[in-house]
């Protein structure tokens, strides 16, 4: 995490959703990138999320079904890109990389990364805005 050695570790989605340029190895987003990044989520034509994979795949396939109509997504399993040891849910991946970093090094973590935790509050929130809406319009908005 220390400066000038990238931006992977340091609000990585807020950055390349602001459109913060092609140098990233000294990128420190601000509040203006973060309103960027926002700006940019609200207007993506599709949002899944990696910890809801089932039911981002099942919107994918509804979203591109008109365009695309053999599409198979069931060849994207989430096992193909999974760690065997690795805990099952979130919040226990969490735990265990707050433990593994101690409590100082861990909100130093959280602190580099805060934009980025607001970024994903806010994608979970638009998602299961999105995935209501789909329910009550019977699969026929495709956002």
């Amino acid at each position: 995490m220390a400066e000038g050695n990238g931006s992977v570790i340091r609000n990585f989605q807020t950055i390349h959703l602001s459109a913060y340029g092609d140098d990233l190895r000294h990128a420190v987003v601000n509040d203006n990138d973060f309103e960027r990044a926002q700006a940019t989520l609200q207007s993506l034509p599709f949002l899944g999320l990696v910890d809801r994979f089932d039911e981002s795949i099942r919107r994918l396939r509804i979203y591109v079904r008109p365009f695309v109509r053999d599409f198979a997504p069931e060849e994207f399993a989430p096992a193909a890109n999974a760690t065997p040891e690795r805990a099952a849910t979130l919040s226990a991946r969490i735990a265990e990389i707050e433990t593994a970093l101690g409590p100082d090094l861990y909100a130093h973590l959280l602190e580099q990364n805060r934009f980025d935790l607001q970024l994903y509050q806010q994608a979970q929130q638009l998602f299961d805005r999105i995935v209501q809406a789909q329910a009550l319009l019977g699969a026929r908005d495709f956002r």
